[in-house]
């Protein structure tokens, strides 16, 4: 299944949020890491802060390691690095402690009006560097923020000597064990990183690929055993795409975890887990797109199961729905995920917003055209309608738009908007569909012929299945220029088009059919021409009769026409002279012949 143009436009949206989050970021309010008013007991003084942090690390306690990682002045940490460089941090300076100096409170004692206290780390008659307390701005005292920086370096040359007394906890971190595993010939520094880093970077790589393609493998066949696609409509492609994120997740999150047990510089370590966690939090996200698609899938096919359209309708507004909310849920995650302050980003967006509104005028107007689709439901999907001139059938109802399939096959978008004020004309709500035409007769068609063909048509339209019984009209109409013309006018109860062009073809064969046995013909435009000739020599003109003659002849012409109209029209009046009654149609299926007035 490949990403529409739909889609793709959700996720673009997406990346300009995106974008633009970082920028929103930096106008937030203060750093939450800006000292307090005032120093905490345990961090009055250099000695205290040492003794809290002994205490702190000493005890075993994984709850009271906060305590201890607190006597650090962790500025110079990326903030999304502190929860795990702060107590590696803690932990290893225990083991630098342990290897260099046994702690000796009455020591730490800086000078009258001095803002530091420095230790010197020495083994061996060697000297590793320096232990640094120093009073920050708020005057409480912590290990000293350079000082901090420098600890892994200091550590790191001093893990392979032995402990010159040992505290419980020094070794609970993981990757200062998996330190001590790795021969010193691979602790050497080549490119960049050590050389037992590389290695752990390509382990890490080469294990998400293999965890990925296992994943995907394992829950697509699970997902084919569970979900069925002729009951839940949700087919092989589709249930791929909503695994595949779940591979990708799996594969960040072990790259994520994997990086800190490496021991890395931060600025190396800040930069992968960022990256590990931008994909985890992104291939989540799509994961939830992707699961969007599948519950619109099922719901689809259990809409196709009903007869109502209307749940028809709603599928595709709830699809889009889901997804635009999984757009804007997955841009404040992943921002969140990376550190942004999302409550900056948010509120610039608000401010951003009255401006949005108007540059969004005619969006709004054609959401509440989708709210009048929903609320009149003026056709469903699938309905012949025509609005503004546009003819065809709907085939999707959106937010903006409605696309509509004419019937040369192009696909036609009409804003929402002009369903609140256009006229829809909806060919799909008739439940019944006319047909009217003229049948065409020569004019030397007798009357007697004319009436049987006349009967033997409203005979037909009663004997098709899909022909309306209750009104229909044939008659006689009109004297045309080469025909004389009866008038069809009936109904057929047909769904569709494609039925209803099947009917009308069956009905007018059938009178096809009927004028050829009762030997009625079907006239065409014609000319008839009289020729004449001149009388011949010798011979004069017939005498022209004299003007009582032609009085005589006019009175008697119209007398015998005013007879002949008087026998006709007694036919029509009932035994009293009463009028004739008006048409009514009373249909009974068991006697189709027993019915009053459709013909006289």
């Amino acid at each position: 299944m490949r990403v529409g143009f739909k889609s793709r436009r959700a996720w673009c949206w997406a990346v300009v949020l995106f974008a633009l989050a970082p920028g929103f970021a930096n106008a937030g309010e203060a750093s939450p890491d800006a000292p307090p008013d005032h120093a905490p007991e345990q961090f009055a003084s250099a000695k205290l802060v040492m003794l809290t942090y002994m205490e702190a690390i000493t005890s075993g306690e994984s709850a009271r390691l906060p305590e201890a990682v607190a006597c650090f002045d962790l500025s110079q940490v990326e903030a999304v690095d502190r929860p795990v460089f702060g107590p590696r941090r803690a932990r290893q300076l225990l083991d630098i402690l342990d290897r260099t100096w046994k702690v000796d409170y009455e020591e730490i004692e800086p000078e009258p009006g001095a803002e530091q206290w420095r230790k010197p780390l020495i083994r061996d008659g060697k000297t590793y560097g320096s232990l640094v307390i120093s009073r920050q701005t708020d005057g409480s005292w912590r290990f000293d923020a350079s000082f901090v920086a420098q600890i892994p370096d200091i550590w790191k040359q001093l893990a392979p000597l032995p402990t010159l007394e040992s505290f419980k906890g020094a070794d609970q971190d993981l990757a200062m064990r998996i330190r001590r595993m790795v021969p010193e010939r691979l602790q050497r520094v080549g490119f960049l990183l050590e050389h037992w880093q590389w290695l752990g970077l390509l382990a890490l790589i080469l294990s998400g690929v293999v965890l990925d393609k296992a994943i995907v493998v394992l829950g697509c066949g699970l997902a084919r055993r569970l979900v069925k696609e002729e009951e839940t409509g949700v087919n092989e492609e589709l249930r791929a795409l909503a695994v595949r994120p779940l591979g990708v997740v799996a594969m960040a999150a072990l790259f994520w975890f994997g990086v800190y047990w490496l021991d890395l510089p931060p600025q190396v370590n800040g930069i992968l887990a960022t990256v590990a966690v931008f994909f985890m939090a992104f291939a989540l996200v799509q994961g939830l797109y992707r699961l969007v698609d599948v519950v619109c899938a099922y719901l689809l096919k259990a809409a196709q199961r009903t007869e109502s359209k209307m749940d028809d309708l709603l599928v595709p507004l709830i699809r889009k729905t889901l997804k635009i909310f999984v757009v804007v849920f997955g841009v404040v995650f992943v921002a969140g995920q990376l550190g942004i302050d999302v409550t900056s980003m948010l509120l610039g967006l608000g401010i951003g917003g009255v401006a949005f509104a108007f540059a969004a005028k005619d969006t709004v107007e054609n959401f509440f055209g989708s709210v009048t689709v929903l609320l009149d439901r003026p056709f469903m999907i699938g309905d012949w309608v025509v609005v503004e001139g546009v003819e065809g059938t709907v085939e999707e109802v959106g937010f903006r738009s409605t696309r509509i399939r004419t019937f040369y096959n192009s696909l036609v978008t009409v804003p929402n908007a002009a369903f609140i004020r256009a006229k829809v004309d909806n060919y799909g709500k008739r439940f019944k569909r006319r047909i009217k035409c003229f049948v065409s007769v020569t004019y030397d068609t007798p009357p007697a012929k004319i009436e049987a063909f006349c009967e033997g048509i409203r005979e037909l339209v009663l004997q098709h299945p899909y022909t309306a019984k209750d009104y229909y009209h044939v008659y006689l109409n009109q004297f045309a220029a080469s025909s004389l013309d009866i008038l069809l006018y009936v109904f057929v109860k047909t769904p569709d088009w494609a039925t209803e062009l099947r009917e009308r073809e069956r009905l007018l064969l059938d009178i096809v059919r009927l004028a050829k046995h009762l030997g009625v013909e079907f006239a065409f435009p014609t000319q008839t021409l009289h020729v004449g000739s001149l009388p011949e020599a010798g011979k004069v003109w017939p005498r022209e009769p004299v003007e009582a003659d032609r009085a005589t002849e006019r009175d008697e012409v119209v007398r015998l026409g005013r007879t002949e109209a008087v026998e006709l029209a007694k036919k029509h009046f009932g035994a009293d002279g009463a009028l004739p009654q008006p048409v009514q149609f009373v249909y009974d299926p068991n006697n189709p012949h027993a019915r009053a007035g459709s013909a006289e």
